[in-house]
């Protein structure tokens, strides 16, 4: 690892936990559970919207991190892939892994829209990758 202190990637960890408990949520990966199965009449669709936005995994890997899959669904999302995650999910989920976002997965156009949509309040600074001194 190129960290020179192991506290560095500490730092950054809490950082994001500052930054979303200041908004009332608990990052996503605190509990990350898999998305297959919460909704059994969905999991078809979750499949068909994993393997489009996650394309380089396979839809049931993608789907076991849903704070990824719902992130990149933020940045590259269609209206209506966002309006069915919405309605399976609901805004708690989104929120959740917005707060969760890692380094460079949302532009700062996507990450100033969803948090005044999702938050209705400006975005704060986005997550930055810790470097090396």
């Amino acid at each position: 690892m190129w960290y020179t202190s192991s506290h560095a990637p500490t730092r950054g960890l809490q950082a994001q936990l500052d930054r979303c408990s200041g908004l009332g949520f608990r990052p996503a990966w605190r509990d990350e559970r898999p998305m297959i199965g919460r909704m059994a009449g969905d999991d078809a669709v979750l499949r068909d919207l994993a393997s489009r936005y996650v394309w380089w995994e396979s839809p049931e890997q993608a789907l076991l991190r849903p704070s990824r899959f719902l992130c990149q669904l933020l940045q590259l999302g269609t209206a209506e892939d966002v309006r069915t995650v919405r309605r399976i999910f609901g805004d708690d989920a989104l929120r959740s892994a917005l707060c969760s976002a890692p380094p460079g997965v949302l532009d700062a156009r996507s990450w100033s829209y969803w948090h005044l949509v999702l938050f209705g309040r400006p975005a704060p600074p986005p997550p930055r990758r810790p470097l090396p001194p």
